[in-house]
């Protein structure tokens, strides 16, 4: 019996003179001749047909390279309408981190209005093209502000054409003809239904968050948006004199007159929805636009005329002769007031539970769940989590009046509108989500100034390079930034020390690397250690350069936001509502989730994997409110 480590046999340890024989004759064999050199110049030739072939295969057969690949390309654009876009790349990680998640914005119409890498990938940008942004002419020459635009204007023709399912029959038109009817008041065959709301009364990204859910509500359910009063918004007082004003409405923010959101959703004023459709109880017309039916009815006397003065303008203060809680609580007496917090439930929007409930009214969101295909069951549990579902139907639809009342903690929309509504198509939900990023963003003047500051960060952190000796490169030196919250911050243990915030960037801020920090903390002496390793700038230190004290100093927060969503690296405060809309910026942006990092160390790698929403969904932004939205699936994973 052998084995594989068993000794040769014995009939060779004992023949010396066969294996001498056989030792000879293997090292004296005649050589062979080496190749001539027609030879080599054929193999030569074979060899570099074969590598020609395999590297032309790919244009052989369709399949061009990436020519976006370049970091700079997509995360400091000049030409943003030559990025690709998001979908096709969703599927795979490493591409994610290369920002393909979302290079959403391309100029897709040229001579035609669609491109073969809209049309497979991302079919809602065919007819799409980048908007602009208006500065003032002595601007123009030296800042390219176009580059800082992350939406689309117009829209694709998907989303101009698209009408929501949840939009009674009567009430469903193109947006062109819901234009001509709002131009002409041609309604006699369709009566208006509403949507009242009151501010958050947290601050202004709280605020912000609220108003998206709203806006999103209306323009699914084809209701008309009643805007607030002006209201004293909290953080946004008047500051600094005669530059800012107390009362602020969310016109004073974003552009909410452009002719495209209009054809979306009809917005009218509190004053305009009392003059249209506010009734007197002793029968004066004086303050209405027309004498047909009503649906709501003012009051006579001193109440009366608070209600009429807060409509245009309220104050939080009880003993005002206009105060807020006049005009909400003539709201929440005349409307539907939902039973909804966006912390507790969850808004499902569904057509076949929506039709379901049309039919019978008495079918409970238990019921409708039950009904629920098994994939649509799974869907729901996983985004509600602990949250009630809560079916769209029934008097959400059918009611003429609806106010949130969502100052109340107890009916507080403090959610991201995308961990809030669900639409069980993702096609619905990607076209709102889109609705969001392309018209719910701030005015042209904040655009304006952060793009100044954007610029003079950039240049000097070139002439740095320079001055260091570095080899110019295709990309941009650039800047990082930081979202230092300080101040009132009520989650006590994400306030970390300076020190603290040096050691979390050690290792991937360069040293003296140019840092932009939008902060709210007014000791300057707190950021000394960072100093130390950093090269530190502030937003106040931008006044002359980039005109600030021309503008309204309410502002300031907002050009904070978009300065830091362009840094090379961001680092955010955790719980922070401001550092996640940065977040979401950079989304938009394309920036890959692996440049953004928290200051607090359990949290500082979070936005570098996919993750669903869970718990506390404030405590920062989700990349499905932004990654492959321009698509006609539902992304889970990078």
């Amino acid at each position: 019996m052998t084995s594989g480590n068993s000794s040769p046999p014995l009939t060779t340890l004992t023949t010396n003179t066969n294996t001498n024989t056989n030792y000879t004759r293997r090292h004296h064999r005649k050589r062979a001749s080496p190749p001539t050199q027609d030879k080599l110049v054929l193999v030569f030739i074979a060899a570099s047909t074969i590598f020609a072939v395999i590297s032309l295969s790919p244009f052989l057969l369709g399949h061009f390279p990436d020519i976006h690949s370049d970091w700079r390309t997509k995360h400091h654009p000049r030409d943003v309408d030559e990025r690709k876009s998001n979908a096709a790349s969703t599927r795979d990680n490493s591409r994610q981190q290369q920002s393909h998640g979302n290079s959403q914005i391309m100029d897709v119409n040229g001579d035609s209005d669609s491109s073969s890498a809209a049309s497979a990938a991302t079919p809602a940008l065919i007819g799409a093209k980048r908007g602009t942004i208006t500065c003032p002419s002595a601007d123009a020459s030296d800042v390219h502000m176009d580059e800082l635009l992350y939406w689309n204007d117009p829209q694709g023709k998907f989303d101009v054409e698209f009408v929501s399912p949840f939009i009674a029959k009567q009430y469903q038109s193109t947006p062109k003809q819901q234009q001509e009817f709002n131009q002409t008041q041609q309604r006699s065959n369709r009566r208006r239904q509403y949507v009242t709301f009151e501010p958050d009364r947290g601050g202004w990204n709280n605020i912000r968050m609220a108003m998206e859910i709203i806006f999103v509500f209306a323009a699914v359910t084809g209701r008309t948006l009643v805007l607030p009063p002006d209201t004293p918004f909290y953080l946004l007082g008047n500051k600094e004199g005669d530059r800012g004003r107390k009362h602020h409405g969310f016109a004073d923010f974003m552009n909410l007159d452009k002719m495209e959101l209009r054809r979306e959703v009809e917005i009218v004023t509190m004053k305009e929805f009392l003059e249209r459709e506010a009734g007197f109880a002793d029968g004066d017309s004086s303050h209405q636009q027309d004498s047909g039916e009503k649906l709501l009815t003012i009051p006579t006397g001193k109440l009366g005329d608070k209600i009429i003065q807060s409509a245009e303008q309220c104050y939080y203060i009880a003993k005002s002769d206009r105060p807020c809680e006049a005009i909400y609580r003539f709201l929440k007496d005349s409307a539907y007031v939902p039973e909804l917090q966006a912390a507790r439930d969850c808004l499902i929007f569904d057509v076949p539970s929506y039709n379901l409930r049309n039919k019978d009214p008495s079918v409970t969101d238990e019921e409708q769940l039950s009904v629920m295909s098994r994939e649509k069951k799974r869907k729901v549990h996983e985004f509600c989590d602990k949250r009630n579902p809560i079916f769209f139907g029934g008097e959400l639809a059918s009611a003429p009046l609806i106010h949130f009342h969502s100052g109340d903690k107890y009916h507080r929309l403090l959610n991201h509108f995308y961990t809030f509504l669900l639409f069980t198509d993702p096609k619905v939900g990607n076209h709102y989500k889109r609705f969001v990023r392309d018209f719910l963003h701030y005015v042209d003047p904040i655009y304006c100034a952060a793009g100044k500051i954007i610029r003079l960060l950039e240049e000097e952190a070139s002439m740095q390079a320079e001055a260091a000796g570095k080899k110019k490169s295709d990309t941009t030196p650039g800047f990082s930034s930081i979202h230092c919250r300080r101040g009132d911050f009520q989650y006590k243990k994400t306030k970390i020390s300076a020190e603290e915030w040096l050691n979390a960037t050690i290792g991937i801020l360069h040293p003296e690397e140019i840092v932009y920090v939008a902060t709210d903390e007014k000791d300057r002496s707190f950021f000394e250690p960072l100093e130390g390793q950093y090269n530190l700038r502030f937003l106040d230190e931008f006044s002359e350069a980039a005109g600030l004290d021309d503008l309204d100093p309410n502002y300031a927060g907002m050009i904070d936001t978009i300065v830091a969503s362009r840094g090379r690296i961001f680092f955010g405060t955790w719980f922070s509502t401001f550092s996640g809309y940065i977040n979401r910026m950079r989304g938009y942006h394309g920036f890959p989730g692996n440049t953004s990092y928290y200051g607090q160390p359990q949290h500082k790698l979070s936005m570098h994997k996919w993750a669903n929403h869970e718990k506390v969904l404030t405590a920062r932004e989700w990349p499905s409110g932004w990654f492959g939205i321009d698509s006609d699936i539902a992304l889970d994973h990078f």
